[in-house]
């Protein structure tokens, strides 16, 4: 199964020049099981570290973007713009910036499923 790569988080069906460069991953099961049941899946090739380690440069995400209470890691509104947090006690954490948001309200659009392939 096929699955868009983008660079940045993103959220959509509409994918632009600017989201997308018209790289795929292909996924065999069980990964293709999984990405079936999501709506619309895609692979984030994450292009910053996360500032906990847990997360590296260059891993692969895979994204599904509907909201999920068990994922650690999800996305949300922010502005303009999708921003990866990571769940914490007291709200989210920004993966990329380290920056915390306490807003109860936040739009949860999409969520991390697995991280597909990392360095070692």
């Amino acid at each position: 199964m096929p699955l868009p790569v983008f660079q940045r988080p993103f959220m959509g069906p509409k994918m632009t020049v600017e989201d997308w460069d018209g790289n795929f991953v292909c996924v065999a099961s069980p990964v293709r099981e999984l990405a079936e049941k999501m709506h619309e899946p895609y692979i984030l090739h994450l292009p910053f570290n996360d500032r906990t380690g847990r997360l590296k440069k260059g891993d692969y995400l895979l994204v599904d973007q509907t909201a999920s209470a068990e994922a650690s890691f999800v996305l949300i509104k922010s502005g303009w713009g999708v921003k990866l947090v990571r769940k914490v006690e007291q709200g989210f954490e920004d993966v990329e910036s380290g920056e915390h948001r306490f807003d109860p309200d936040v739009q949860i659009i999409g969520n991390v499923s697995m991280l597909l392939m990392g360095s070692l």
